[in-house]
């Protein structure tokens, strides 16, 4: 009897499962799980970027800005400036402060450089300004041609009051800065120690 007794239950519970997987009569639908699709991310690249020489000055980028302002914006001669040890350095425009408005990711990472919206064409530049070059930065804001001299925005030499010292400390420039970048921008390496 036991026997019986255990087979029939064994017969029960096999009978569900059939009963069970055959459901009302109506066909199962599948759900087709989705599909993890990775980010096509750009490749890295390290062309351009060099180990700083051993003789190169540490300095934050408005404060390298602010010195070739203050030393009478020169375009070839080389000015001074203080890097962030107390270390005297020497920097020029070609090598040092062309780089801060023409370098992409240089302000903070995904920043555009300055040149993507104060380029070279004045009609179609942001607010008519063109920062590639030395002589589109003298030539400032507001102009009505390529040609024509506009609104300064280096202050008149005096950085502390120049409109490109305040747009870049207020974190106004470079577009969708984040809080959390210096105000004084990033720090760089720059020029020589003498």
């Amino acid at each position: 009897m036991k026997k019986n007794h255990w087979l029939g239950i064994l017969v029960l519970t096999f009978a569900l499962l059939i009963s069970a997987c055959q459901g009302t009569g109506k066909h199962l639908v599948m759900t087709a799980w989705p599909k993890y699709i990775p980010v096509q991310m750009p490749a890295t690249s390290l062309i351009g970027i060099h180990a700083p020489a051993p003789e190169s000055c540490q300095v934050r980028a408005v404060s390298l800005i602010g010195a070739w302002v203050d030393a009478g914006t020169p375009v070839k001669d080389a000015f001074p400036f203080t890097d962030i040890n107390g270390k005297s350095c020497l920097g020029t425009f070609d090598a040092d402060v062309l780089n801060l408005f023409t370098q992409a990711n240089l302000w903070y990472a995904g920043a555009p450089s300055c040149r993507t919206c104060h380029g070279p064409d004045i009609s179609i530049s942001y607010a008519r300004m063109d920062l590639s070059s030395y002589q589109g930065i003298l030539a400032g804001s507001a102009r009505e041609s390529a040609d024509s001299k506009g609104n300064d925005i280096l202050g008149g030499g005096n950085w502390e009051q120049a409109e490109l010292y305040t747009v870049l400390t207020k974190g106004e420039m470079p577009p969708n800065r984040p809080a959390t970048v210096n105000p004084e921008g990033p720090l760089i390496y720059a020029g020589i120690a003498q």
